[in-house]
């Protein structure tokens, strides 16, 4: 992908469903994306991630980091491609009882 502009994408309620619940960005050659991050991801162990009222977790991608969800953010640099990469599918993801929400524009 991309993006224009910062995007994001909903991740459903992690109830073991989906492993360790690691989300990384990818470079378009399939290694990580080279960022100011240390690692370009998020997880279910990082700290001070924001889960939402209903279990699921908001994840935003861009240059820049949405004031205030700085621990829900994987930077991207404009121009390079990159695709999400999810780790550690459990029976949820390969029944299609758990899936993630489409990756969608902000602002």
């Amino acid at each position: 992908m991309r993006e224009a502009s910062p995007t994001s994408v909903k991740l459903p309620a992690h109830d073991s469903s989906y492993g360790a619940g690691d989300a990384r960005i990818m470079h378009e050659t399939r290694g990580m994306l080279q960022t100011d991050q240390q690692f370009p991801s998020v997880s279910s162990h990082s700290k001070g991630m924001k889960v939402n009222g209903d279990g699921s977790v908001d994840v935003y991608f861009g240059p820049e980091a949405p004031a205030g969800l700085e621990n829900n953010w994987v930077q991207t640099i404009p121009g390079k491609g990159w695709f999400l990469r999810l780790y550690g599918p459990l029976e949820a993801w390969f029944n299609k009882t758990w899936r993630p929400g489409e990756i969608e524009q902000q602002g």
